[in-house]
């Protein structure tokens, strides 16, 4: 989560020593005017010099305990590669500069970092033992460069439960979800997976037994893992640093604020195939009409065009990926699917670029013949029949169930030819579930034939 611009500006004007700061949730350094603005009631007005946010060639310099020792400086290295590796921010070794980032071990207990850039005097990023680690500073890294905490944010409400009587008083501060701080996310949409996201047992009390209590609850279950994740930068963290220091080629997304619940009725879809676009870092739920479920064609993750969520970094616009079997796990047979797009979903064909999800399906009706039943598919007038995919065989044990069969493992190769050979753009047609049609899969074993088709409208 950026600071707001206005309250970056102010910190051209800070040069106290660091006598003056304070931690602020819990790992960040404060000067005594960062202080004073955490105060609602201050009439402290913020500073016009623009100066806050670093140059884009920063110096940096590490403390003699931490320049000896291997595993510190190898972390410091690892971490600084990374954010000029996903931006347009480059460190070099300070020569005399006043205003440089200082790696040092300041505290034995607990790490901290500071939050943005003075021009006149230089910038701890306090790392004990424990915190040489990779992903740690580059979480402390994303502080200094102006970022407070993901689970901080004004809108936090919406993805995430704070557990307040699981936390001591005193700590109540760190989780305050508003602060005087115009925090400015770019509209980015809220991360789970953020590096500076902190974990579900953040600064949690203790039970009987010892064990830490969870602090911090995500709204969408299947993230309860991702919180305060200390391995790389998200893809999110990557697009708003490089939003915040305005690197070329990036522009903001839409709004992101959570939409209000739907006023209008679900209108149904047109008799052909479908196409959604989701951008990447966002969710979406889609749907087909009531006695339909989704047949998935093809998934592409990755950019081919700046047409389609056309904001973030478009440095790539020739790479893709084939998730269509990713996507039938979340979407195939579903009548209503909901799909959150990210790189640890779909993998990273790009990096650097913004990419999008793009899935075509149908939504299909289902028919099946048991064993030597005939079955008749009929469309309305001017719609002929499109056969998405057949089966014969025996793939289920509920279907046409019988108390013989123990096997459901079998299906005949000539399936989908043999229906498409027969029904595929009539107007109406008849199916059989019989051997002599597909031949033998698996005998002794009785079959039937499963068909998924939709009536589309007929080419003039």
């Amino acid at each position: 989560m950026a600071v707001g611009t206005k309250a970056l500006l102010v910190l051209s004007l800070l040069a106290l020593s660091f006598a003056g700061e304070h931690l602020f949730q819990g790992d960040i350094t404060l000067t005594k005017e960062q202080q004073m603005l955490l105060d609602e009631n201050s009439s402290h007005t913020f500073g016009a010099m623009k100066t806050s946010l670093w140059p884009y060639v920063i110096p940096y310099e590490l403390s003699p305990e931490i320049a000896t020792n291997k595993k510190a400086a190898k972390a410091i290295s690892e971490a600084l590669a990374e954010i000029e590796m996903s931006s347009c921010i480059k460190f070099k070794t300070r020569e005399s500069e006043a205003g440089f980032m200082l790696f040092a071990n300041m505290d034995s207990r607990r790490c901290f970092s500071p939050l943005g850039y003075v021009r006149t005097y230089r910038r701890v990023i306090s790392l004990n033992k424990n915190c040489w680690h990779r992903g740690i500073v580059l979480h402390h890294l994303m502080h200094a460069l102006g970022f407070t905490h993901e689970n901080n944010r004004p809108d936090r409400d919406y993805f995430v439960r704070v557990i307040w009587d699981i936390i001591e008083e005193v700590n109540h501060k760190h989780f305050y979800r508003k602060n005087p701080f115009s925090v400015n996310s770019m509209n980015v949409p809220y991360d789970y997976d953020s590096i500076t996201h902190m974990s579900r047992w953040y600064l949690g009390k203790r039970d009987a037994r010892g064990n830490i209590l969870k602090t911090i609850v995500t709204l969408d279950h299947k993230k309860k893992y991702s919180i305060g994740q200390r391995s790389h930068l998200s893809q999110s963290d990557v697009l708003q640093l490089n939003l915040l220091y305005k690197c070329p080629g990036f522009t903001r997304p839409p709004n992101t604020l959570p939409p209000p619940p739907p006023t209008t009725a679900y209108v149904e879809p047109k008799p052909f195939a479908l196409t959604e676009n989701i951008c990447a870092l966002r969710t979406r739920t889609f749907n087909c009409p009531y006695g339909s479920n989704m047949w998935i064609e093809e998934g592409m993750y990755g950019r081919l065009t700046n047409k389609i969520c056309g904001y973030g970094s478009l440095r790539n616009m020739s790479c893709s990926s084939d998730v269509t079997s990713v996507v039938r796990k979340s979407c195939q047979n579903k009548m209503v699917c909901k799909i959150q797009v990210t790189d640890a979903v779909y993998g990273d064909p790009c990096p650097g670029t913004f990419k999008y999800l793009q899935i075509h399906y149908r939504c299909t009706k289902r028919i099946v013949a048991c064993n030597l039943n005939v079955k008749d598919i009929k469309c309305p007038r001017n719609q002929v029949i499109y056969i998405a995919d057949a089966m014969y065989g025996r793939q289920s044990l509920n279907v046409c169930p019988t108390i013989w069969d123990k096997r459901s493992d079998c299906k005949a190769e000539t399936s989908l030819s043999v229906v498409r050979a027969n029904c595929h753009l009539k107007n109406q047609c008849k199916i059989t579930a019989r051997t002599g049609a597909f031949g033998e899969p698996c005998k002794g074993v009785r079959k039937y034939l499963e068909v998924r088709y939709q009536c589309i409208i007929a080419q003039s």
